[in-house]
């Protein structure tokens, strides 16, 4: 029975805003109707379709977790904020909303839906962050688990000094012709390696990890610390 709910829930979203997914995307998000929470981790894009239709229970869902870390951390209230990566339906700006103050957050991603509009406190930019877009107005630069998006994060942040966190993944191994790491353990050792000597070069503290296991993510979650 809860299957059949969340499937009916999820066709009704897919009948409310056509385009968002294409057909393969779309299966792929019902095949995992029957998700168990408690055994299971969300693939991304059916992160982002359950946690709109509220279907992730709250001490599960690992949208919850990074954003109560990355407050804790840093504190959003106030601050100029910049998402890379956030999806086809920015959940956590959507999340990160209340808790912005005078603040504002730009959330840079060419997947955003036409069907998300800006509102007074979040920008979206459907085009790829890159290493000449603008941070002059940036307190803090964040991503969950946007793959090869980590390392431009780092790259950006710690050459602008502002502070950053970002939610690993399996990242950069895809077997593609460029890929230069044989496994995901390569590729997340060479990432922290590369944060932490950035970190240390551009004087911004130390690089600290964490990880949120709780909520079923496995990768750890690195940020600087001043």
């Amino acid at each position: 029975m809860l299957c059949n709910d969340r499937k009916e829930k999820i066709i009704a979203f897919f009948n409310r805003y056509p385009g968002v997914f294409d057909k393969n995307q779309m299966m792929y998000i019902l095949n995992f109707a029957d998700i168990d929470f408690n055994e299971e981790f969300c693939p991304e894009i059916v992160r982002e379709v359950f946690d709109e239709l509220g279907l992730i229970p709250k001490e599960k869902n690992i949208y919850v977790g990074f954003l109560k870390l990355l407050d804790d951390v840093f504190s959003l209230e106030d601050k100029n904020i910049i998402e890379i990566g956030g999806g086809a339906i920015p959940r956590l700006g959507k999340r990160m909303y209340p808790m912005l103050g005078k603040g504002k957050v730009t959330i840079y991603d060419p997947r955003l839906s036409t069907y998300e509009e800006d509102m007074p406190k979040m920008v979206l930019k459907r085009e790829m962050f890159t290493d000449k877009t603008d941070t002059s107005n940036c307190d803090l630069i964040f991503g969950l688990m946007p793959c090869n998006g980590a390392e431009i994060i780092i790259n950006s942040a710690t050459k602008n000094r502002i502070d950053f966190m970002v939610g690993l993944c399996e990242g950069g191994p895809h077997g593609d012709c460029f890929d230069f790491y044989e496994n995901e353990d390569e590729w997340l050792d060479y990432i922290i390696l590369h944060a932490k000597d950035r970190v240390s070069k551009n004087s911004m503290g130390k690089l600290k990890i964490k990880y949120l296991k709780e909520y079923g993510d496995p990768y750890p979650i690195i940020y600087n610390e001043r």
